[in-house]
């Protein structure tokens, strides 16, 4: 028997395992270290190489105070690999260096105010790239 490997569904998983340890501010090895693993295998779940197991990702979820369902959240329950263009925009977003901390940075603007003024900021730097 051979092993699977890891799959799109994989790598989604991972990126939500990642945004969630950033979001605490929890760096790969301490969850490693919390895991009983090391953070080089953190990196390789985070990346998709390696699939998680339930029972890990069970320990993972506890670890990280989630319910298991947290790592399927925005999946197409019939066809997990179907996406819209804009949910590859936001997974590519979530897999950069980055993206996590950029996410946690603008959840924590406390007002729209704030909130509007980064968005034009954005959208300046930008320009057209995103239409």
């Amino acid at each position: 028997m051979t092993a699977r490997r890891a799959t799109e569904l994989d790598e989604y998983i991972g990126t939500r395992l990642r945004l969630r340890r950033s979001l605490l501010n929890m760096s790969q090895g301490q969850l490693g270290k919390r895991l009983g693993v090391t953070f080089q295998q953190i990196q390789k779940y985070e990346r998709g190489n390696n699939r998680i197991g339930a029972g890990r990702l069970y320990e993972i979820a506890a670890v990280l105070d989630v319910p298991i369902t947290y790592f399927y959240e925005g999946l197409d329950p019939i066809n997990p690999q179907a996406g819209s263009g804009i949910d590859r925009v936001v997974l590519d977003f979530l897999k950069s260096p980055e993206g996590p901390e950029v996410a946690c940075e603008f959840a924590a603007l406390r007002t729209a105010q704030q909130r509007h003024a980064v968005r034009s900021m954005m959208r300046v730097l930008v320009a057209d790239e995103c239409d």
